[in-house]
């Protein structure tokens, strides 16, 4: 109605059928978002002579156009892009479980604006994980500055000192995701491995040693030495 009064020739064009009701409310919101992209009232906006994009200029150029084309040539019009926004369907327990966290955080923002809140913090939590994850496979494959001096020549850990290692770590490997924190509930085929790889200098100390299961220690030994390396160990 603003339009129509404003404009008495959208008034016309909607009675020769050239321009919808639906296409003369895209116009107004045009109208109007590029009077706030210029802190102008729309009014002020439209009757400024000499702007780039007349009113007139956008009725004639609507005028006769379908719904989407309409829309289209709009877009393209804008000073600024029009920021593109999609739409996702969820079922009622998510939709219940998103406004129990809106009303516990107090949150008074709308529904998506919110939810883009939630999937930021998801995401930079995601990459915290992913940024330790590659740090620590980092430490692994490099030696570390402090070297460990190596108090054996030969890699054959006592039986005595093996059960006591076994008996610390409760019979069960020591592997624990750096994801989900939980530990490995292997309790076979566990072996003792060094933090700081024999090979490299490592000693059979207490502070230098765990049980792992085969698995990780496997696992382990493909991060360290590659997989071309340990290739002979996966099939003993």
């Amino acid at each position: 109605m603003r339009l129509l009064k404003a404009h008495p020739i959208v008034k016309e064009k909607i009675a020769e059928g050239t321009i919808s009701l639906s296409q003369a409310a895209d116009i107004n919101r045009f109208i109007k978002a590029e009077a706030e992209s210029v802190s102008v009232s729309s009014a002020t906006f439209a009757q400024t002579e000499g702007r780039a994009i007349s009113v007139m200029k956008i009725i004639e150029e609507v005028a006769g156009k379908s719904g989407r084309e309409s829309k289209d040539l709009l877009d393209k019009m804008r000073s600024a892009p029009k920021a593109k926004t999609y739409s996702i369907e969820v079922d009622e327990e998510a939709w219940t479980i998103l406004q129990e966290i809106k009303k516990k955080e107090s949150s008074t923002s709308r529904d998506g604006e919110f939810t883009k809140k939630i999937l930021k913090e998801r995401l930079e939590k995601l990459n915290e994980l992913h940024s330790k994850k590659e740090n620590k496979k980092k430490n692994i494959t490099e030696k570390p500055k402090d070297k460990i001096i190596k108090t054996s020549n030969s890699r054959f850990i006592g039986k005595i000192k093996r059960a006591e290692l076994l008996q610390e770590a409760n019979y069960q490997c020591q592997y624990i995701s750096p994801l989900t924190g939980r530990r490995c509930d292997c309790k076979t085929d566990l072996e003792v491995d060094h933090l700081y790889p024999f090979a490299w200098g490592g000693n059979h100390d207490k502070n230098n040693t765990r049980i792992l299961c085969r698995s990780h220690n496997l696992f382990y030994g493909v991060q360290t030495f590659g997989k071309e390396k340990m290739a002979n160990f996966r099939h003993q």
